[in-house]
């Protein structure tokens, strides 16, 4: 029985939540994805598609903000922080982290928006690139910047936790005890 409820049945579902899931999951693999199994001429469509993925992202972000109580920063600061209820509203520590990780992510946009550079070249701030120069650096400046920005694709994990997160709680806290996990 799954969170004892019976019957046990497996279900797909696409709904708002599960949109925004499987676009943190193309955000978290398609650049190394694209690396090893896109052929050149899928550059483009690639590109439209992240681009996409990182605005919905971005919306996602703005919204979790939006959804936050009057009187947030208060609860924060009380002893109902750790409530399940307080828990599901977005972290500043996640907002930052989901921030940056999405400006690491324009590169793999950033053609769309370019007439002088095609999908497939290498920019200077790009996950290819920055291979290359972890790799094969001229130096120890470019090894430690390409190996910095592969430190940063790492932030992209993120969004997927914290979907986790907030499903974990919603399933064994809230739905369970009533409406604020007590």
């Amino acid at each position: 029985c799954l969170n004892g409820n019976r019957p046990y049945g497996c279900s797909i579902r696409l709904t708002g939540v599960n949109f925004f899931v499987l676009c943190s999951i193309w955000y978290c693999y398609i650049d190394q994805l694209r690396l090893a199994f896109v052929p050149h001429s899928g550059d483009f469509a690639c590109a439209v598609i992240s681009a996409i993925v990182w605005v919905a992202l971005f919306l996602e972000l703005v919204m979790e903000i939006s959804v936050r109580p009057k009187g947030y920063w208060a609860l924060i600061e009380s002893d109902k922080a750790y409530l399940p209820s307080t828990v599901r509203y977005l972290s500043n520590f996640h907002l930052v982290a989901e921030m940056i990780s999405l400006v690491f992510f324009v590169p793999e946009f950033m053609c769309l928006f370019s007439n002088s550079h095609s999908c497939g070249d290498r920019y200077a701030f790009s996950l290819p690139n920055a291979c290359l120069m972890s790799l094969y650096g001229p130096d120890r400046l470019h090894a430690f910047y390409g190996t910095a920005f592969l430190c940063m694709l790492r932030l992209r994990i993120f969004g997927l936790v914290r979907h986790w997160t907030k499903m974990w709680i919603n399933n064994t806290f809230v739905k369970v005890r009533g409406d604020n996990g007590e």
